[in-house]
């Protein structure tokens, strides 16, 4: 695997940032340049981002930091949601990419998870953990095999026993896209909670369970975790 896709079109409303979340910095470096040097470490060689608002702000930083070489960058004319930004650069997806949200930080080790990716013959792969977002995350119930039993979508009136929080690091073979059930998509669908459903392959979706360091740093509280303990 050698392509990596980012998600870069939040907002960061909660953040109250005027920057795409992707360039909020972590201790003197952004989010995005430690998406990147996580990547090349696992051998990564081509990337592409998914932008929208205010994408010029990312293509210039590109460009300034010299990162542009094996980069593309996608830009929704209008917003389109994660499952639709996805979908609208299928012709630009390798058979095999990880993909992650452009607000999370993290140390994973993406040559474990890639082994699990091959061992367990996914179509999909989800990252799991326990954390204590369940108020604002998707969740999701496994079985002993590790293959995703159910979903469950935030807000949650009840928290589901044995749940893990989905967080938001991915890997997909590229037909798992190409097998949906189109008449029953919608405008603007969320990637876990409108597209993962609706795949004919939905029943080889995996969960990744790791204890590596993982944050959304998409809330001022979870930002300032993140810049108190993220080292890489």
């Amino acid at each position: 695997m050698k392509q990596a896709v980012i998600m870069c079109g939040g907002v960061g409303s909660r953040l109250k940032k005027k920057i795409p979340k992707i360039l909020v910095k972590i201790n003197k470096k952004t989010i995005l340049e430690y998406q990147l040097h996580l990547f090349r470490k696992y051998g990564f060689k081509k990337f592409i981002l998914l932008t929208s608002y205010k994408s010029k702000l990312i293509e210039n930083f590109i460009k300034k930091k010299n990162f542009y070489k094996n980069i593309k960058i996608i830009k929704e004319n209008k917003r389109l949601g994660t499952g639709g930004a996805l979908l609208n650069s299928i012709e630009h997806l390798e058979n095999e990419f990880c993909l992650i949200y452009g607000d999370i930080l993290t140390n994973i080790n993406l040559k474990k998870m890639y082994y699990f990716f091959k061992i367990k013959k996914c179509d999909s792969c989800l990252v799991i953990n326990k954390n204590d977002n369940y108020q604002d995350s998707n969740l999701l119930t496994i079985y002993k095999n590790f293959k995703i039993k159910d979903f469950y979508f935030y807000p949650h009136k009840k928290i589901p026993k044995n749940s893990y929080s989905n967080e938001a690091i991915f890997m997909f073979k590229k037909k798992f896209f190409k097998n949906l059930n189109k008449k029953k998509l919608i405008e603007k669908p969320d990637l876990v909670r409108d597209i993962l459903p609706l795949s004919k392959l939905k029943k080889k979706i995996y969960g990744f369970k790791t204890k590596d360091f993982i944050i959304d740093c998409g809330t001022p509280k979870r930002l300032k975790i993140a810049r108190l303990n993220f080292f890489l």
